[in-house]
């Protein structure tokens, strides 16, 4: 949605809960004259009976308040009704008068004419927007492959071959200490047939001995097991560390239109990367080690066995599948069912969109209603849960008691076979206690193992993003072309048909056409949601059209290389970015190799260096998460100066001042005009008084350009949509 779609969506949530006290926060300052004008009068009718505590920097909001209030560095300066306020002739009448010179028409332009208005635009119509259907974004579907787990083993196996010897070696460390399992019964067994021995200093000797021995395979288990658990982990770790380094980097790498749809929700790829990642691990190294000690466990108890007595040990194979059956049984319990990595994934969506929007779920008491959402999206996994416990649980008892009847019919063959002298007592209680104790043994193993229930689906899902190509990305191997004469360049739209790939049927532009020269100020004009935002970001590739051209020096941008294009845009959006880290970081983002002193000068031309200067720790100080620490205008002049910083040619600014007071909005209207002499801007505005210097205006509707020329021009043009949205302005002000 738009920003001021989003706006008046968010006023329509106020409304519909019928407060007694209303708050209002710059309400109306996403939204183009007409619709200001329209939800003004909603806000108006709304405010009757209530108590309203309304936020504004354009004095055209607030002139029917009873009271308003003229903060200055936390302190109330001024109280009063407008008109007393305006006779006093302080801070707020000094506000008003900003105001009224703001909304002043400008100077006629020095051109003035046809020949301009026909060389900066065509606007020619044709497509067929049913190609949208074919669209290139609609080529990367996930695919069905029937060889899933034999590529899902070879891909996690790329990833970990560079610490190929570490796991065989922990591997080999695991079969040993497998062994170590089955020789104990062993001793054990010969422990039981000393103490039958009638010689007591005999005994006490072998007794010394069977200590020692149990001693030796106490070491020989920490060694082994140190040695295994160390390795593997220590392969695992740093298998995990590039699963999440190279998942990140291909998140990063995919186009914007990849991050629209529901699958691809932050909550889900926060999730991938936090969670998922480590099934790799589990799936791989931390599983065969486990596996691998219950084969050297078997292998040798088999092998002692059968040297004891070949005969019960046949008999004791063939109970063999009773046991595991029931250690394996075990560990489906243990790691439990597959869990809905599906369910999950939204349950993570929702829980990561209430925390960011924190504020607003407490503003709106919406803490239960969230959480009701939250437990539904977990309600599917949780009565599969239910039915899969029991069952498994039924399974579980009865494979138990098979087990136990495996060891009956091991002590009967034994006696049976004593009874016959086709064996000694010590025999049989060894190969009994081999039987019993290991399958403990592989139970112990068991608790050992990883959870891999969801292994599976989160490898394939991480596998998804790791082998996808970006739909908008430099071809590998293909030199793209750049512009590196340092003069300003061109920006053309050709006949520009588009929609975005998350709603093919919605139509943003349609025969869009427009040219901003080298070096020139155009501004885009038009009804909330009529498409201008979207210009700004197939003008850096974001997104492909679906028809027609997007020019920049000349050349199609598909031709341009994409690092280069981008480092020739500097954006300042409505909604203004910045991220975790300190507003030194957040400025020199624009430009990594800038100085700290181009920092600060970029800081002054956006107006915010006395702010910061101001600030305990300066430049130093912690934005937070999403720079939460500041109000929108700060963080909007922030972003103004990485974009003055980043030096680029082509100045691409959307509300760039939407945020901002009347008296900021001035100091960063002059830092931007003088961004802009070095730069091809291209200016994308709700409030006509910000563009009115502009070379040219085009103002959209119905997804194309409809009008376009220079102020004057347009506003002499009394029939036109650009003298109705100066009306409809004119009329939204009260200092008009």
């Amino acid at each position: 949605l738009s920003g001021g779609q989003k706006q008046r969506i968010a006023l329509a949530r106020a409304i519909i809960r019928d407060p007694r006290i209303l708050l209002l926060d710059e309400p109306t300052s996403a939204l183009d004259a007409e619709s200001e004008a329209v939800v003004q009068q909603s806000i108006d009718r709304l405010s009757a009976g209530r108590t309203v505590v309304v936020i504004a920097h354009r004095l055209a909001t607030v002139r029917n308040a009873d009271t308003i209030a003229v903060l200055d560095r936390g302190a109330v300066v001024e109280l009063g009704r407008h008109a007393d306020l305006v006779a006093r002739n302080g801070p707020y009448a000094s506000l008003v008068k900003l105001a009224s010179d703001t909304s002043e028409p400008g100077k006629p332009a020095a051109a003035t004419g046809t020949e301009m208005y026909n060389s900066s635009f065509t606007d020619e119509s044709g497509g067929d927007m049913s190609m949208m259907s074919k669209s290139r974004y609609g080529a990367h579907q996930k695919d069905d492959d029937t060889g899933a787990k034999l590529r899902v083993s070879a891909e996690i196996w790329k990833l970990q071959r560079r610490e190929g010897p570490l796991l065989i070696l922990g591997f080999l460390m695991g079969i040993n200490a497998g062994a170590v399992f089955s020789v104990f019964p062993l001793l054990l067994g010969q422990a039981v047939e000393v103490y039958f021995d009638a010689d007591t200093s005999k005994m006490k000797r072998q007794v010394g001995y069977l200590a020692v021995a149990v001693v030796g395979l106490g070491v020989a288990c920490i060694l082994t097991m140190t040695g295994q658990q160390g390795l593997c982990g220590w392969a695992g770790a740093r298998l995990t560390t590039r699963v999440r380094d190279r998942l990140f980097r291909a998140i990063m790498r995919q186009e914007p239109a990849w991050f629209d749809e529901e699958d691809n929700a932050m909550g889900v790829l926060v999730t991938r990367l936090a969670r998922d990642a480590v099934a790799f691990r589990s799936m791989f190294g931390d599983r065969y080690a486990v596996l691998l000690m219950a084969v050297g466990s078997a292998g040798v108890g088999l092998g002692i066995c059968f040297a004891l007595d070949w005969r019960l040990t046949l008999v004791a194979m063939a109970c063999t599948p009773l046991t595991l059956g029931a250690s394996y049984l075990n560990l489906l319990i243990n790691v439990g069912p597959r869990s809905d990595d599906g369910s999950y994934a939204r349950a993570s969506g929702i829980a990561a969109g209430a925390v960011s929007n924190v504020r607003t779920v407490a503003a709106l008491c919406a803490q239960d209603s969230i959480v009701g959402t939250f437990d539904r999206a977990l309600d599917a996994p949780v009565s599969k849960a239910r039915w899969r416990s029991q069952i498994m649980g039924i399974i579980l008892g009865l494979s138990q008691g098979a087990m136990y009847g495996a060891y009956t019919v091991t002590l009967w063959a034994g006696a049976l076979f004593i009874k016959r002298d086709e064996s000694k007592f010590g025999e049989v209680s060894k190969i009994f206690l081999i039987l019993v104790l290991s399958s403990f043994s592989v139970g112990q193993l068991a608790g050992l193992a990883p959870d891999t229930s969801g292994a599976p689906v989160a490898i394939s899902g991480i596998l998804s993003i790791l082998n996808r190509r970006p739909a908008i990305i430099n071809e590998d191997g293909s030199k793209r072309r750049t512009i590196k004469d340092g003069r300003p360049i061109d920006v053309e739209l050709k006949k520009v048909m588009f929609a975005y790939p998350s709603r093919p049927d919605v139509t943003v532009l349609s025969g869009f056409s427009l040219l901003v020269k080298a070096g020139s100020r155009v501004a885009v004009v038009g009804a909330s949601g009529s498409g201008k935002s979207t210009v700004v970001w197939l003008v850096q590739r974001f997104y492909d059209p679906v028809d027609g051209k997007v020019m920049v020096g000349g050349i199609d941008v598909r031709e341009l290389d994409l690092k280069w294009l981008r480092a020739e845009c500097a954006m300042v959006g409505q909604e203004p970015a910045l991220f975790t880290g300190s507003i030194r970081e957040n400025i020199g983002f624009g430009n990594p190799k800038a100085s700290w002193a181009e920092i600060e000068d970029a800081a002054k031309e956006a107006n915010i260096h006395k702010f910061i200067a101001g600030l305990p720790q300066g430049y130093d100080t912690q934005v937070g998460e999403s720079g939460v620490q500041l109000s929108g205008g700060q963080k909007q002049r922030i972003a103004i100066a990485r974009a003055i910083v980043k030096q680029s040619r082509i100045l691409l600014l959307d509300e760039a001042s939407s945020a901002l007071d009347l008296e900021s909005e001035k100091h960063v209207q002059g830092a931007l005009r003088k961004a802009s002499r070095r730069a091809t801007t291209i200016m994308v505005a709700h409030r006509l008084s910000t563009v009115r210097e502009a070379d040219r205006i085009a103002v959209v509707s119905s997804g194309r350009v409809v009008e376009f020329g220079s102020h004057d021009q347009l506003a002499n043009h009394r029939d036109g949509l650009y003298a109705a949205m100066i009306k409809a302005e004119v009329e939204a002000q009260a200092f008009a």
